[in-house]
């Protein structure tokens, strides 16, 4: 498959196929979290888009692709990767749930587990792929630092930028 890059002054937005993966499975969630709102199956377990929704439905789109797939490309190949592959099992498995809800009635992973738990699942997974690539490509230990070190620093600012989604709903 080709990569596609973009340069923008000194960083690169690059789409290969992780981010290609990233994006088709974001999508499926946004279509089922949208398909959830409309059809009203349920109350929305994400505490911050349950306080966007009544804003407006088209904060869902926006939050949900910001906070798990647009600024994926801006990293390196490593941990491009590594949230490629996390976030797209994450998007997967929350669109069979919504899914699952609209069907069924039936929440399959939040009933079962419980929101807070499933977050912890998906953290666990994300650390789980780390260690795998950090294996499978071999390496050093101060790559390993300055990634993880990196790493941190992007959680981080996905975090800011869930907090200025929360702030959003608050005003």
């Amino acid at each position: 498959m080709k990569t596609y890059s973009v340069e923008l002054y000194k960083v690169t937005y690059t789409i290969d196929f992780y981010v290609l993966i990233l994006f088709f499975s974001v999508s499926l969630d946004i279509i089922s979290t949208l398909l959830f709102i409309i059809g009203n199956s349920g109350s929305e377990a994400n505490v911050i888009l349950k306080e966007l929704i009544p804003l407006s439905i088209w904060f869902a789109p926006v939050y949900l692709f910001l906070t798990n797939a647009f600024f994926i490309p801006f990293l390196s190949t490593f941990l491009r990767k590594t949230f490629s592959y996390t976030f797209s099992i994450i998007s997967i498995l929350l669109t069979l749930n919504n899914f699952s809800l609209i069907l069924f009635k039936n929440a399959f992973l939040v009933d079962t587990i419980g929101f807070k738990n499933l977050l912890i699942l998906f953290f666990l997974i994300g650390i789980s792929i780390f260690v795998y690539f950090t294996r499978k490509d071999d390496l050093n230990k101060k790559e390993i630092l300055f990634s993880t070190f990196k790493l941190c620093l992007f959680v981080l600012f996905i975090s800011l930028i869930h907090l200025l989604f929360f702030i959003i709903s608050w005003l």
